[in-house]
C-alpha cells in the first residue's frame, strides 16, 4: 500500500510540475503575444510620426517657396508704385508749372 501511496504521490507531484510547466508556458506565449503586439504599436506609432515629420517639412519647404514669391512680387510692385509716384510728382509739378499758362488753358477748354 505504501508504494502504491508512493506512487500516487510522485504521480501527483508530476501532474502539478506538468500543469505549472503548461501555465507556465501559457503565461510566457501571452507576454511574448503582448510585446509584440506592443512592439507593432510602436511601430505604427514611429511610422506615423516619421510621416507627420516629412509631411511638414514638406510644407515648410512649399512655405519658404512660397515667401521667396511674394517677396519678389513685392518688390516688383514697389518698384512700379514707385515709377508710378514719380511719373505722379512730376505730372504735379509740370502742372503747378504750366498752371498760369493760358494757351495750356485754351486746349483744355476745349
Amino acid at each position: 500500500r505504501s508504494s502504491r501511496t508512493g506512487q500516487l504521490a510522485v504521480s501527483a507531484a508530476a501532474a502539478a510540475d506538468e500543469a505549472a510547466a503548461r501555465r507556465e508556458e501559457a503565461r510566457q506565449a501571452e507576454a511574448a503575444a503582448a510585446a509584440a503586439e506592443l512592439e507593432e504599436k510602436f511601430l505604427r506609432q514611429r511610422q506615423d510620426q516619421e510621416f507627420h515629420h516629412g509631411l511638414m517639412v514638406d510644407q515648410l519647404k512649399d512655405m519658404h517657396k512660397r515667401r521667396q514669391q511674394i517677396s519678389t512680387e513685392q518688390k516688383t510692385v514697389a518698384r512700379e508704385l514707385e515709377a508710378a509716384e514719380s511719373v505722379l510728382r512730376s505730372t504735379q509739378e509740370r502742372a503747378q508749372r504750366f498752371a498760369d499758362n493760358p494757351r495750356l488753358a485754351a486746349e483744355l477748354d476745349r
